[in-house]
């Protein structure tokens, strides 16, 4: 290769990867597009652009984790060498940012068709993303992963039309309003079985709220509980959240202004309805209207087959029994699973925040789960039996997990001989994984919280309102603690015990003991968190007035 072919290598194994030339490209043909001159970038200097811009290397630092790189350039060839060190559960990432301007003004590309790459990648995977002035969070638009091949360098085309936003609802890349080319390197953390297992939970306390009430009143009370909060909540934490992500970005560039990110999150707003109800952590609240609403028709249409409604009731209770005493129990219930898993846009969950539209694959997952904790309701002495902490259920735990993490790598290489059987493997590895953690956690906590627990009961009860109201607080304080010249671990104890302490105290205040507790918990309740605070002074007086009396009596 002559100097147009920078080459780069991460040190960290999970993941390394790197562009080698970067072209604005018209892609009018395979032979026109092969001496097309490169437009943005040809990598022939280590600092700045083909456009005489300085480039910018940013990394994810600002988000609580400790990705770092460097850049040299010798013989033709860009380098960046770092390590991706992921935080906190969210993405590892180091990004190499091309600028169209100095000032990172927005470009028009419309009469361009896409991004032409000549790239080795050695381990790992790199993305493309297009930086638009119209997106203020870290939401870009986004190619698909460009994974490794043997060492080579290979030529990859990504057109503009191809490209997604990360999370949120699809919509068309303006090309009017391009700023800059970003190639990002990267590594995931995702969960595999707390959502599962609150789905579970959920089906298991809906048929007990069932029972004895009239379906017309259970379903209000599901529509005051949750569909409330989810309608409500939104607008009220999606502002919330989307400042913090504008503060995350303008921290980035050492320019942060908190009024400017208020304004900013608030003015999200201004698009809607475009977007409404999507892109928040409030998901889940969604897809559980969702399957409620499924079960009770369900439910309503079993009860209109009149003789044939008991016996399907007891079939049904006798395959839940037979399945719970199944030594194969983990295995039966993981191949369906597996089989929904593979349809899933990533080798996991997705996450369906993006749009209102329901995600079948997620929908049937979840919806699996709820029906499970539905049929548990109905014969409780069955939650022991499925919840069994038996060596076999910690050892399948362990293998599966260790599969799914040495498998993981292979879904971001495409071009890897055995793609298709390791995405296989994967899938059903991680619905073995996904049954096992659930029934290991129920385990868990029907031998540690066998007892009533006052204490047990009142985090059970704040866990709604906490859940609610996390994720903004988290953000803003990610922001705030991101350039203290603290270790990650203090960092991450700060922000955790500050979000607990802002979600009682707040829950203790002005949830429990009013009408929104009554919403959210069923029921109004007296504060305990701020009286008990309030008590120590007095506990503590009339401690030392104990010490003092007894001091007395054995005073010779």
């Amino acid at each position: 290769m002559k100097r147009n072919t920078p080459f780069s290598t991460l040190r960290r194994p999970l993941c390394t990867a790197l562009g080698i030339l970067a072209w604005l490209a018209p892609v009018l043909s395979p032979a026109r597009a092969a001496t097309t001159p490169a437009l943005l970038d040809d990598y022939s200097d280590a600092k700045r652009n083909r456009n005489g811009i300085e480039r910018l290397l940013v990394n994810d630092q600002a988000a609580g984790s400790k990705s770092s790189a460097s850049q040299s350039y010798a013989d033709g060839v860009l380098s960046m060498r770092g390590d991706l060190v992921p935080g906190r559960g969210v993405p590892a990432f180091i990004s190499l940012v091309s600028f169209l301007s100095a000032e990172g003004k927005p470009g028009d590309l419309s009469g361009h068709q896409g991004v032409r790459l000549r790239v080795k990648v050695t381990k790992g995977i790199l993305c493309v993303q297009v930086a638009s002035a119209e997106i203020t969070n870290f939401d870009y638009h986004t190619g698909a992963p460009i994974a490794g091949g043997r060492g080579e360098f290979q030529e990859v085309r990504v057109p503009f039309k191809n490209l997604k936003h990360g999370w949120s609802e699809q919509t068309a890349l303006n090309l009017k309003s391009i700023t800059s080319i970003n190639l990002v390197f990267f590594v995931t953390v995702s969960h595999s079985f707390r959502m599962e297992v609150f789905f579970l939970l959920a089906g298991f306390f809906s048929h007990l709220a069932l029972q004895g009430h009239e379906v017309g009143e259970f379903l209000k009370s599901r529509a005051l509980r949750i569909l409330v909060p989810f309608a409500v909540g939104w607008f009220l934490l999606r502002p919330l959240i989307e400042s913090g992500w504008i503060l995350g970005a303008a921290s980035l560039r050492g320019d942060v202004h908190i009024g400017a990110g208020l304004l900013g999150g608030f003015q999200s707003l201004a698009t809607l309805p475009a977007g409404i109800f999507t892109g928040s952590h409030l998901w889940f609240l969604y897809y559980l209207a969702l399957v409620t609403a499924i079960a009770v028709t369900v439910r309503a249409a079993i009860t209109a087959t009149g003789d044939w409604r008991e016996p399907l009731s007891r079939r049904s209770d006798a395959a839940v029994a037979w399945l719970a005493t199944s030594p194969f129990c983990v295995v039966i219930l993981a191949l369906p699973t597996a089989a929904t898993l593979w349809f899933m846009r990533i080798w996991g969950m997705d996450t369906p925040d993006p749009s209102l539209r329901p995600h079948l694959p997620v929908l049937l997952i979840y919806g699996g789960f709820f029906t499970l904790g539905w049929m548990l309701s109905r014969q409780r002495e069955l939650l022991p039996i499925f919840g069994r902490l038996t060596p076999q259920r910690w050892l399948l735990a362990a293998m599966a997990a260790g599969a799914v993490l040495l498998l993981g790598g292979i879904e971001r290489n495409p071009a890897h001989p055995r793609h298709a059987a390791a995405h296989a493997a994967h899938v059903l590895a991680y619905a073995l994984m996904m049954w096992s953690l659930v029934f290991l956690t129920l385990g868990v906590f029907q031998k540690l919280c066998s007892h009533p627990n006052a204490f047990v009961r009142y985090v059970s009860d704040s866990s709604y309102w906490m859940y609610l109201i996390h994720l903004p607080i988290v953000v803003w304080l990610q922001v705030a603690v991101a350039e203290l010249p603290l270790h990650w671990s203090l960092k991450l104890a700060c922000i955790s015990m500050t979000t607990l302490a802002i979600s009682l105290i707040s829950y203790d205040l002005f949830v429990r003991p009013t009408w929104l507790g009554g919403m959210l918990n069923g029921r109004r309740q007296d504060r305990v968190l701020i009286p008990w605070g309030l008590g120590i002074p007095r506990r503590l007086r009339s401690r030392r007035q104990a010490i003092s009396g007894a001091a007395l009596r054995t005073a010779p």
